[in-house]
């Protein structure tokens, strides 16, 4: 997977990517071929988007948690000023997706009457 700087349009494919270390974006023609990085390929225009891989959430100073782009890092400072995960990020994601599913149903019911 060759990255190539600069906005243009790819001919076939592009890729979106985060590293799984550091969590650095990556925008590319071509599609994913490093299993270190969370990465998506898509075939239309300007679709490779940060929303389409997962968000690095800090637990602490060494750890991260993956999230999707939509769901917000909660964290607290606690008085050794050490951070503390608020929420399961991934229960919170699953309700998220539960949420916007029976949002679009009613939309499409209320579309229909």
């Amino acid at each position: 997977m060759g990255v190539v700087k600069g906005a243009r349009v790819c001919k076939s494919q592009c890729f979106v990517s985060r590293d799984s270390i550091n969590g650095q974006l990556n925008f590319g023609c071509g599609e994913c071929d490093d299993p270190e990085l969370d990465c998506k390929t898509c075939t239309e225009k300007y679709c490779n988007e940060e929303r389409l891989v997962p968000k690095h959430c800090w637990i602490n100073d060494k750890e991260i948690c993956k999230t999707d782009f939509d769901i917000p890092c909660h964290m607290e400072r606690i008085s050794i000023n050490e951070s503390k995960n608020l929420l399961n990020l991934k229960n919170n994601s699953e309700k998220l997706k539960q949420r916007k599913a029976v949002e679009t149903v009613k939309l499409k019911l209320a579309g229909n009457a």
